[in-house]
């Protein structure tokens, strides 16, 4: 899509992405988290719809609810690029 930003680099993501409140989220906006593994920003999934994102966890692949108890006390904000 014309953006040239490293996979492990969230931060720069967020940087680029435009906010979004959660009435206007729709599927494929960014789903940004802070203080996961590291201070800020630091972990991002895609929002496919029905408050849940797609993202790389620590098994694998796994679809989740953003309003999980871990991921909704380290979410961050939504984004689009």
């Amino acid at each position: 899509n014309g953006y040239n930003i490293g996979r492990t680099s969230v931060a720069a993501y967020r940087a680029q992405a435009q906010s979004v409140s959660a009435s206007s989220l729709r599927a494929g906006d960014i789903v940004f988290f802070q203080n996961t593994y590291k201070q800020g920003v630091s972990h991002a999934g895609i929002y496919i719809g029905g408050g849940q994102f797609i993202h790389a966890g620590s098994s694998g692949v796994q679809i989740t609810n953003v309003q999980d108890s871990y991921w909704s006390k380290h979410f961050h904000s939504y984004g689009r690029l």
